[in-house]
């Protein structure tokens, strides 16, 4: 009997020397946390927010602001009851360190706090307005479906090769997504298309349905016919700036087309 116990008590010595050394345990402490959601990362925060903001000696501030990408920003506000010009001012903007917050840098109040499509304007101390009025002080962001009607979008690029430019617009490979019916009109470079796009509710989903197409006779028909057939492969759309991007399934650019003025 002494003999079993002492084997027991060998083996439960060896299992203990066997640990790591504390020297050699993993340190959890140095290990990288996972970083949190925040409205800078987390978010589809570029785009315009729209609202009229209060004032003291005026009806309301009209205020449309523009972020980009690259952390620009635009600023256009109309004083209502006042003048009908438009104030207008640019230049960067930057994040706080928790990616919650905006300051604009020319821009006076230039504090936001960042939402989901809403921009917050703050008070002096960068906190949320509170109280009955609170939601006077909002900006809500235009969905982008707006920005991709009624204008004149010039191709620049297809799939990835960059489309010579032409002095007569109207001669130009485009397309224009008119409000009414849904309806899609351009030119391929050499015959006039016509059709229909189908948007997936408030996402950017986009299907493209060109069905009249005239039949003319081009000596280079490659730029039409390859426009055709991506037309087949484009499921999504995203527009920056003045750009917008038709991608297929995988969100690969296709098309890239350049908003003109449109003349109708």
């Amino acid at each position: 009997m002494r003999s079993f116990f002492s084997l027991i008590l060998i083996i439960l010595m060896v299992l203990t020397s066997c640990k790591d050394k504390p020297g050699q345990q993993e340190n959890k402490e140095d290990k990288a946390l996972p970083t949190a959601d925040t409205s800078r990362n987390a978010l589809d925060w570029n785009g315009v927010y729209k609202g009229v903001l209060p004032c003291a000696d005026c009806e309301g501030i009209e205020t449309q602001i523009t972020l980009h990408k690259d952390l620009t920003y635009v600023k256009e506000q109309i004083y209502l009851g006042e003048t009908d010009e438009t104030f207008t001012t640019s230049g960067k903007f930057s994040w706080n360190d928790a990616g919650t917050i905006i300051r604009l840098d020319h821009s006076k109040p230039n504090a936001y706090q960042v939402g989901e499509n809403i921009l917050f304007a703050l008070d002096s101390n960068d906190k949320k307005i509170t109280g009955d009025l609170s939601d006077l002080y909002e900006l809500t962001k235009s969905p982008v479906q707006n920005q991709l009607f009624e204008n004149f979008w010039k191709l620049t690029e297809l799939n990835g090769k960059t489309i010579a430019s032409f002095e007569d617009s109207q001669t130009e490979a485009h397309l224009i997504f008119k409000i009414k019916d849904n309806l899609m009109v351009g030119y391929g470079g050499c015959n006039s298309i016509r059709g229909h796009y189908e948007l997936e509710g408030s996402s950017n989903k986009i299907t493209l349905m060109p069905n009249l197409i005239t039949l003319k006779a081009c000596e280079d028909m490659t730029i039409e016919d390859n426009l055709l057939e991506a037309f087949k492969k484009v499921n999504y759309y995203e527009i920056e700036n003045d750009t917008l991007r038709l991608l297929d399934e995988s969100k690969i650019s296709l098309l890239k087309l350049l908003k003109k003025q449109h003349q109708n």
